[in-house]
């Protein structure tokens, strides 16, 4: 049988990449493609070498766990031995499940005759981590919520047109809004205890939202009026819709390091905070391992 070596570099790189992203996924990090796309290269390189020279059949699986923990290091950048150790581990058990399911096809359409295996398509090996993208999305949302860590609160800070702001932030598992346009996930903010904060123009459109109409939001900014989304909610006391805005950046500060989050900022119509400056957190957001 004739092996193409730049054919399987692409795809022990796709599949690297494949589960690096899952896992990415799972711990809710926000890590570059690219930077992604390059570590996945370099384990795939590692995979050509093992054709290469001859290697005890007892030491790859030592081999393939080392490949892996350099692989989570270079991407996650864990702090500590423990922290290296949970995410690996949750890197190999996606990609055990994952190739479970690519072997569970594999027997499907080779009937379950090992001497078919040979002929069955690269497809149905990438099978695994398709079927698992598009089926199963709930593993991740589950996946972190057991790593997730028992902290109720952190510091939530995030960044519009050059403004930094600050706010104690509290796990609210009651908030499940998201962007409509996005489906990022909504992070509840008392606009008047950050009104200082925000520009004129975002502060006018909140103050006057009730009594606005399309013609009058003449006064905002283009770079701005860009950003804005409106998120509807219903709450006890009645619903409607929430002025958002997608802001520069968000980040939550847990155990001393600032972890970037995907999130929009919507803000409240109804003061709850009493002037403190809170930030109400989905659970979809809290920071794990």
């Amino acid at each position: 049988m004739v092996v193409y070596l730049d054919f399987l570099w692409l795809l022990n790189w796709g599949m690297n990449w494949w589960l690096l992203w899952a896992t990415a996924k799972a711990l809710r990090r926000r890590v570059s493609l690219e930077w992604i796309m390059l570590v996945a290269g370099g384990g795939a390189v590692v995979s050509l070498v093992w054709l290469l020279i001859t290697i005890p059949l007892w030491v790859e699986p030592f081999l393939k766990m080392l490949v892996a923990i350099i692989m989570v290091r270079y991407t996650f950048l864990p702090k500590g031995v423990w922290q290296t150790v949970e995410i690996t581990l949750l890197f190999m058990l996606i990609s055990t499940i994952c190739a479970g399911v690519s072997l569970a096809l594999a027997l499907l359409t080779s009937r379950g005759l090992p001497e078919s295996w040979p002929e069955v398509s690269w497809l149905i090996v990438l099978g695994g981590p398709l079927l698992m993208t598009m089926v199963m999305q709930r593993l991740w949302s589950s996946v972190g919520g057991y790593l997730r860590r028992a902290e109720q609160s952190a510091k939530f800070r995030f960044v519009l047109q050059g403004a930094v702001v600050e706010l104690f932030g509290i796990l609210d598992t009651g908030n499940v809004l998201v962007e409509p346009i996005t489906y990022r996930p909504v992070v509840v903010v008392d606009a008047q205890s950050v009104k200082d904060s925000l520009p004129l123009g975002l502060m006018t459109l909140l103050a006057q939202w009730d009594e606005l109409s399309e013609k009058s939001l003449h006064f905002i900014p283009d770079a701005l009026a860009t950003r804005l989304t409106l998120i509807p909610f219903t709450a006890v006391a009645g619903g409607g819709l929430m002025v958002g805005i997608r802001p520069d950046s968000c980040s939550i500060l847990m155990h001393g390091a600032w972890r970037c989050v995907d999130a929009v900022v919507g803000f409240s119509p109804r003061e709850y905070a009493g002037g403190e400056r809170l930030a109400l957190l989905p659970a979809t957001l809290w920071p794990v391992v």
